[in-house]
């Protein structure tokens, strides 16, 4: 419960990190999509691979500074954390996986595509959420 007050108390960084993390997944769908056909695409590879890096470095950085570094050796002895990672896995990843794959029938294009939008804010509001949850679990141990 404490991990949880503390995780709310920090809804700036939920946000931040919740941009953060559609930043980096709209750069890998972008590096994906890339062309591999001359060394321009090649640096484009490179460089987007390196705004990968960096942006997931800043969200670890962020959450590092706002909510304290994690002593994985102490935080994984306790039953706690683990509860808290099985918890994370639920809502963190099959929720998420579930909202965004569940297409409910609308009666045009735009309420889909606003549908689809909604849904995808909320998962990843779920994802960042239940990972900084287990942080905040992890450092309260």
């Amino acid at each position: 419960m404490i991990a949880f007050r503390r995780l709310l108390s920090q809804k700036l960084l939920w946000i931040e990190e919740t941009a953060l993390v559609g930043a980096i997944l709209g750069s890998a769908y972008g590096w994906l999509a890339l062309p591999v056909a001359t060394t321009l695409h090649l640096v484009e590879h490179a460089l987007l691979f390196l705004l990968i890096v960096g942006l997931v470095w800043l969200a670890f950085r962020l959450a590092n500074r706002a909510l304290g570094p994690v002593q994985w050796g102490k935080a994984m002895t306790v039953p706690a954390f683990w509860i808290a990672a099985v918890v994370t896995l639920v809502i963190g990843f099959v929720l998420p996986y579930y909202l965004i794959w569940w297409i409910p029938e609308l009666g045009s294009m735009t309420a889909q595509a606003v549908s689809a939008g909604i849904r995808f804010v909320i998962a990843g509001l779920l994802f960042t959420g239940s990972m900084l949850w287990l942080h905040c679990t992890a450092t309260a141990t």
